[in-house]
Order: C-alpha cells, then structure tokens, then sequence
C-alpha cells in the first residue's frame, strides 16, 4: 500500500456508528441546530483548485464544495471553524490500474479510537464540522471496485455505488473503507468519487450533488476573495511573514514590542517573543533557512539589528548588527535588509548568518524589497525631514527611483525614476509593482525596466502592496478608527477589484499556500483571507 495513503489515514481517520448502545453518561457535546442545516456548496478555493491545476490528468474537479461552519471540538470562544485544503495524488499504481487523484477535507473525524465517548461526538462527522471527499481517475486500466455494488444514477451519471463498510484502507484498493464510493465511466476512462459517512441517507445525497458539480478543470474559476478568520493578538501588528505552517507577526513598540506566532491549523496565537521591534513599515520581517528574521532596535546601544529566531523553539538565538535596518526579504538563497539612511541593501547568508554583501547607493531612500524575474527589486522614496540627528530642508521634489539589483552578482543593473515617493514593491504575473505616496501604484515591465502604463489610483493615500492568491493587493495606510479594506488589483490587466474589509488600518500581508494574512494596526488583529 502506498505510503501517502497510509499517512492520509492517520490525518483524516473517520468516525463511522454501526449501531450499538449510546453511552451511558449524558452527552457533553449536544449538537446544535445548526449541524443539521442545509448543506450549502462554495466556490472551490484557490488553494484547491490549484491543486487540482497540478494533477493535471484528473479531468474534472468540482464547481463548489461545502464549507465547515462550527468549530472543533473544545475549541476556545471565537476560534473559527476548519478551512478546506485539498492535495492532489500524483500518479501511482494499484493492481493492474494507474491512478490519479485529488483529496478534499476539513476538520478532524471521530472513531472508536477518538476515546470511550466517541458516539457522543458523532454529529461532527457532518459537513459543519467535518468533510473528506476524494476523487480519482483511473489513467490505465480498471481501479478496484467493492465487492458488493449496486447499479445507480448519481450527479447525472450512470455507475456503479459501494456501500461504506469498516474504517481506515484496505477495503478496494487505495479507496477509505467508511466512504460511499461511486464508480463510473466518462470519456474513455474509470472515475472514483467517494465521501465519509455521516448518516443514511445524508451522505448518499451530497455525494450526488458533489457528482454533479464536477467540471473540467480547465474551465474552474476560484471564487471571491473573503475573511475566513480574524486572530486577536493585540498591541499594533504591522509586519508579518509565512512560514511552514506558521504566520510570524511584528507588534508593539521599540519598548513594548513583541513577535508573535500563529498555527495556520487553528489560526490561534502559539508563541509570543518579547523584542525591541515594531514601527508602522508593513516589511520588517521575513522567513528564510529555517528561521525567522526580523528587524529591531537596541534601547540600550541605540542601534538597528536584525533578529534571528528559532521557530521551533520560539526563541531569539542570534542578533546581527546593521545600521538603520528597515525592511527585511527572503529571496534568492538569501536574506536582504534595506538600510533608507545609509542608503545600503545588505545581504544576509542565512545558514551561517554572517553578512555577505553590503550593496551601496541602492536607491535615495530605499525600503521596499521585492524579488523577481531574477533580480531584487528596492523601491526608494524621498529622505523624511525632521530627524533629530540629521535634520534637513524639506523639499519639492518628491520622487523617487526603484532599482534592479542582480541577484548573483548584487550589482545594480538598473534604475527607474518614478514620482510620488516610491515605498513598496511587489512582482505578479510578469510585471513588477510599485506604490506611492500618493495613492498610485506603477507597473513596470521587467524586460524592458520601463513604466507600462500610467499609475493606477487605488486611494487617497500612502499604500502597501502585496502580491498573493493570484492577485496584486493593495491597502492604505489610514489613521485611528477609519474601517479597513484592502483592494484586490488583476496584475495582467491592471483593473481593481471589489474591496474585502478587514480590520482598522491594515498594513502588512503577506501570502502562502491558498491564503492571504493582512495585519491590522489599529485593531490589534491579524485577517486571514481565502478565495
């Protein structure tokens, strides 16, 4: 048996009730109303549907799935419920069939192993709280079917149905013992649907309306971005980085700072580091070899340095001195830290953490990191007046420059003088984008190191930028209790989406793997947004 499948088994082991008496002690987990609503179907969520975009050979995926709406079990006031991730099946051999698949689930089962009181749990099973849905494609050959099966039209398709029947593998092949699994025959091959047991005939009936929202794949359209979770964290979030499983934000003061972790599983707070770090830049952190990197500022000695912190063990295990440090990128192998006062990019070896590159004149004022298309790209807007140390005559002239640093060589390729004070810089689909001070971002083609077009208004002021979930996102920088929002932009034609609302003032975000986190400055709360 195929090891993936193994594992599989473990993550998603069901709970399956073939009878017997209920335990004897009152049930502590009562189902509520809502268990048993109506199961309503979603548009598949980028992070799915690329995983169906990936097993390429599947043909068909479905239009819409359901979404849990209850928490998990014993889960504190105001944990969201579980999100949807699927992963595909690279092509794998069972019998005489070559097989194919993409797995569909959310939450956690129950099973006679889940403990002495299991049964009274045995409502989660239902689509509020848990899904496990899986199809296949048999690429060659016949997949092994059940050895009791009944002819039966389901989604509109004519096939063959297998009733659930024990728990775990091993029942036909590499397909769940306590699944309905339905077999047919479309456009030359063998298909496999199958869907956890939660009831007769509940199960019989959503696996047909799963069935029946099967399209090609290469017609699927993710759906509208949207909030799927809000973490309280508190202090002034403003910077934050993804990382395996994990979201990295800056918080607080230079007093009161602090780095906080976040489990993506259950989007709850999992660490809290007590640093000197926090501003009102949306990049001072990043992950990179294992470890997070963060700016921060030494009270004492009065000096900027760069963090390095062991994730696993929530601690800081190295300070890397560099002055004035601002914004921090991981790309390329490295770890690159942006310096506006000395006008300096430095480049960081992160396995060793020494300091290999110290990149002079690499913009007036330079901040924003972005890497693409095989450069590191700096956005550098006007020097701010008034600084106690070093004070200065403002002046009329308010742009700036971005400037393309070769990533193997750190020579400077390139400079583009841009207006509005440059700030943030962000790489999607071919082009790279930068924002202003004014409320503008620019487009700027890579081949070229040319504007591609005039700037593109998206507020009324200072804007961060992010690219992620298939989008460019933009935010403004707003003042105390304004509401929050965040524009989604399509970076090949440069037209704005409706906006998703957040928190109040969003700043930082950063995306990975089908998800987009915003922190919100003024909230105290970090957003998780999906689509």
């Amino acid at each position: 048996m195929s090891v993936r499948f193994v594992v599989l088994g473990f993550v998603l082991a069901g709970t399956f009730a073939w009878g017997g008496s209920a335990s004897p002690r009152a049930p502590s987990d009562p189902p509520p109303r809502a268990a048993f609503a109506t199961v309503r179907l979603h548009p598949l969520p980028l992070q799915a549907l690329n995983q169906c975009r990936l097993a390429r050979a599947i043909a068909f995926c479905p239009r819409r799935l359901p979404l849990a709406s209850l928490p998990g079990w014993r889960a504190p006031r105001g944990t969201p419920p579980p999100i949807l991730v699927a992963q595909r099946y690279r092509p794998f051999r069972d019998g005489r069939a070559r097989l194919v698949g993409v797995s569909f689930g959310y939450g956690a089962p129950w099973e006679p192993d889940s403990g002495p009181d299991w049964r009274q749990h045995l409502w989660r099973n239902r689509p509020c709280c848990f899904l496990h849905f899986e199809l296949y494609r048999a690429i060659k050959g016949t997949p092994p079917m059940a050895a009791h099966v009944e002819r039966a039209p389901l989604g509109g398709r004519s096939g063959l149905l297998a009733a659930a029947a024990g728990y775990g593998l091993g029942c036909d092949g590499p397909f769940f013992c306590n699944h309905l699994r339905f077999y047919w025959r479309e456009r030359g091959s063998w298909y496999v649907a199958t869907l956890h047991h939660f009831g007769v005939p509940e199960t019989r009936t959503l696996l047909d309306r799963l069935v029946r929202e099967l399209r090609p794949v290469r017609t699927l359209q993710p759906g509208r971005p949207h909030v799927v979770a809000t973490i309280r964290i508190g202090g002034f979030p403003n910077a934050l980085a993804v990382g395996d499983g994990t979201v990295w934000i800056v918080g607080g003061g230079r007093r009161s700072g602090r780095i906080v972790r976040i489990d993506q599983s259950s989007n709850r707070v999992a660490a809290r580091i007590r640093a000197p770090v926090g501003s009102e830049r949306s990049c001072g952190i990043a992950t990179a070899g294992g470890s997070v990197w963060a700016a921060a500022y030494d009270p004492g000695s009065r000096r900027t340095t760069v963090l390095r912190i062991d994730p696993k063990r929530a601690r800081i295990v190295g300070r890397i001195p560099i002055p004035n440090a601002a914004c921090v990128t991981a790309a390329a192998g490295a770890v690159w830290v942006s310096s506006p006062e000395s006008r300096t990019l430095t480049r960081i070896e992160p396995k060793s953490g020494r300091v290999v590159a110290h990149i002079r004149k690499a913009g007036s004022y330079p901040e924003g990191i972005a890497f693409g298309y095989g450069s590191v790209w700096v956005a550098s807007g006007t020097r701010p007046c008034g600084s106690p140390r070093r004070p200065c005559t403002p002046s009329r002239d308010t742009s700036g420059q971005l400037t393309r640093i070769d990533a193997r060589t750190n020579l400077v390729v390139a400079r583009l003088r841009l207006e509005a004070s440059p700030a943030y810089v962000a790489a999607a689909a071919g082009n790279v984008w930068v924002s202003s001070n004014d409320g503008t971002i620019r487009r700027i083609d890579p081949h070229t190191n040319r504007l591609a077009g005039p700037p593109l208004p998206v507020s009324g002021g200072r804007v961060t930028l992010a690219a992620g979930l298939g989008l460019l996102w933009v935010t403004s920088i707003t003042g105390p209790g304004r509401p929050g929002t965040i524009t989604p932009v399509d970076p090949r034609r440069g037209t704005l989406g409706r906006s998703v609302t957040v928190g109040r003032s969003p700043l930082g975000m950063a995306s990975r793997a089908g998800s987009l986190w915003v922190a919100n400055f003024n909230s105290g709360t970090v957003s998780r947004i999906v689509r």
